[in-house]
């Protein structure tokens, strides 16, 4: 992660919160390419901001689907609902 979303993330007392998103992130998804690390801006929202996880991942759409709702039943348990409405996670099919 760059200083910016480290800043972020600080700032928002998520820091422990992305790494457990995005460790759980590779133990549920299978054929992970790449996942890049951002933030979002909200254009009509000033000063609201997202960590963005975009998955680039080489699988058939249904089983990302499926183990999508496995991860989201998984980090509701671990993360906290204010935590994880800071987090957005995107997928790109290879």
């Amino acid at each position: 992660m760059d200083k910016e979303i480290s800043d972020f993330c600080e700032q928002e007392k998520i820091a422990s919160d992305v790494e457990t998103y995005y460790k759980l992130i590779l133990e549920t998804f299978q054929n992970i390419e790449d996942i890049k690390v951002t933030l979002q801006s909200d254009y009509e929202i000033e000063n609201y901001r997202k960590v963005r996880f975009d998955v680039k991942i080489n699988d058939k759409v249904d089983n990302i689907i499926k183990r999508e709702k496995e991860f989201r039943n998984k980090i509701r348990n671990l993360i906290s609902k204010d935590s994880r409405s800071k987090f957005v996670l995107t997928f790109q099919i290879a």
